[in-house]
């Protein structure tokens, strides 16, 4: 394969998304140096790139799926629930009659399946093990963070924290004080996503603000995270609809682990170089 041409396919997951390549064992070394010295160039939006939130790199060995996400800022993703699900439909589409694989990300072993929940055929991953708040011992640096930024916008909310592979700060408010959260997002580390979430129309209503870079349409990890606060010391395994710019994900307890459910389509396939697109309808 020369280097000018890597074939990729875009695809979405409620909006997040995300430039896919398959590789084989002997490309990766090459390829995913390729990767990381170009991300930037890929994944901006100005017109010259493909634009996207991250890369997957995919590589099938022994039955299971490889899969490096790299996001746009150039780091490496922990856990990337919207992400995960894309890599999986990739998958179950080449391969008809799959229902499940697992995922190999860093050390971390997740199991993607089909479902379907409420008339929709989506895809369940399981996120892994949710630990909260005071479990943390980066919590009491967040706590004061938080005090700095009620005092700044007058209010008194509490924050919650969750670790679901990568962190996560939450604050339950209500919706006239979003924008104001949001617009002091920055002050939070990056490696942190922070949620606002409020209920709205027997619904949890969330914006996400991913690695301390903006606003996203959704947030998988971050709906279990959430879904994990709201089930706190409840003992339920219902699915929890999560309302986000991009769409409804789903969540729930399953045993000791956290589940995200939700659909991811393909958008396009081309090759990275040549920009040749292959637009589906």
């Amino acid at each position: 394969m020369r280097s000018t041409e890597i074939h990729f396919e875009k695809w979405q997951a409620a909006r997040n998304d995300f430039i896919v390549v398959e590789l084989q064992a002997w490309q990766l070394h090459a390829v995913m140096k390729q990767l990381l010295r170009r991300y930037v160039g890929l994944c901006i939006r100005d017109g010259t790139g493909v634009g996207a939130d991250g890369i997957i790199a995919v590589c099938e060995h022994q039955q299971q799926l490889m899969v490096w996400v790299i996001n746009a800022d150039g780091s490496f993703a922990k856990n990337c629930g919207n992400g995960l699900r894309c890599a999986a439909q990739y998958y179950f589409f080449r391969r008809s009659g799959m229902e499940q694989v697992t995922l190999c990300i860093g050390n971390r072993m997740m199991r993607c399946e089909r479902i379907e929940l409420d008339g929709y055929d989506l895809i369940a991953t399981n996120m892994g093990q949710a630990t909260l708040d005071r479990q943390l011992p980066w919590f009491a640096a967040l706590e004061q963070l938080s005090v700095s930024v009620n005092t700044e916008l007058g209010l008194r909310l509490s924050v919650h924290a969750c670790e679901l592979g990568n962190r996560h700060a939450v604050f339950f408010t209500t919706a006239e004080h979003v924008q104001a959260l949001g617009e002091r997002m920055q002050v939070f580390p990056d490696g942190i996503n922070v949620h606002c979430v409020w209920e709205a129309d027997g619904c949890h209503e969330a914006r996400s603000y991913e690695r301390g870079v903006g606003i996203t349409p959704a947030c998988g990890s971050g709906a279990g995270a959430i879904t994990a606060l709201l089930t706190k010391g409840i003992q339920t395994s219902a699915w929890q609809p999560i309302r986000m710019l991009g769409g409804t994900l789903f969540a729930r307890k399953q045993a000791d682990e956290m589940v995200v459910a939700g659909q991811a389509k393909q958008v396009y396939a081309g090759k990275i170089g040549h920009y040749t697109r292959q637009r589906l309808m």
